[in-house]
């Protein structure tokens, strides 16, 4: 038993459940209190259901490793290649969700046409590869070189896909945050930009390329958990900002990360105060409002 790859194994098993437990504790909480549309639900859904699948497969790896190889009881080859395959099929499935909510924000931030289909096309091509790969190893039952082919020109398409997009999506983000202006404490903000953006994933992804491309064991272990991050990017990025005064009133903008604080004043004065809010918009209540108006004429 090579205990340098198994271990490496075990380790990404380990943090593939770590990050499963977060993904199931904020999903459960994205669907009780979510207004999102029942397509957005869908996509979270889904990936939830990719995710889950590939930690069942992960398990089963797991058990035949440390517990069938000690016993001297060998697997049957079909039980190891069916592991593999539906790690595959359900890390790029979740994968390509995950880019797809990515894109459509891109284009609702954007209007972009050119370049989201640009990106949808990528999707589309790193899924064939990536699935092409997997359907090759289920078929022969064994890492075929066509499959190893395949397999390789998927992740590195997939990583190229994500590091496109995640530098999309940053460089508007920061755009329309240099334009509107923001009060959050500068670190926090970058943490946010960063995760919702999807460089977090990117750089999972790169580096998983990196180790693979090398032909390091450690490729597991960032491999495992590359369906639970492209999932977190998603889910998580619902609770990245604060929950806004009692004061306010807020309206959900799914599309949009970027809005502001409005009231009722002349152009320049204090009564403006812009700043950003993660996918929210912070109207002063209407009571509030007429109380302004009262107190001050000009209004």
């Amino acid at each position: 038993m090579n205990i340098t790859a198994n271990g490496y194994v075990l380790a990404g098993s380990w943090f593939n459940c770590m990050l499963y437990a977060i993904e199931l504790f904020l999903t459960i909480r994205y669907f009780h209190r979510s207004s999102r549309s029942l397509l957005h639900k869908i996509g979270v859904g889904g990936m939830f259901a990719f995710d889950t699948i590939c930690t069942a497969a992960i398990s089963v790896r797991v058990y035949n490793v440390f517990l069938l190889f000690p016993l001297n009881v060998q697997p049957h080859n079909s039980s190891i290649t069916n592991t593999i395959g539906v790690i595959l099929l359900s890390t790029y499935g979740t994968a390509s969700l995950q880019q797809l909510f990515l894109c459509c924000l891109y284009f609702n931030l954007t209007k972009r046409r050119v370049i989201t289909a640009f990106l949808l096309l990528n999707i589309v091509v790193h899924l064939g590869f990536s699935y092409a790969s997997a359907i090759l190893v289920l078929h022969f039952r064994t890492s075929t070189a066509s499959a190893t082919t395949a397999s390789n020109v998927g992740a590195i398409t997939s990583s190229a896909t994500d590091i496109m997009i995640a530098t999309a999506l940053l460089s508007t983000f920061v755009r329309i945050e240099a334009e509107v202006g923001s009060e959050r404490n500068i670190i926090r903000r970058l943490m946010v930009l960063i995760f919702t953006s999807g460089v977090a994933v990117a750089s999972v992804t790169l580096f998983t390329v990196i180790l693979m491309l090398k032909q390091n064991r450690a490729y597991t272990v960032f491999f495992f958990i590359r369906g639970r991050i492209s999932a977190l990017t998603i889910v998580g990025s619902s609770y990245a900002v604060r929950n806004p005064p009692e004061s306010t009133t807020s309206v959900s903008l799914p599309t949009t990360i970027v809005s502001g604080n409005f009231r009722v004043g002349r152009e320049g004065d204090s009564h403006t105060s812009p700043q950003v809010r993660s996918g929210k918009i912070k109207i002063k209540d209407p009571n509030e409002l007429q109380d302004d108006v009262q107190a001050d004429p000009s209004l």
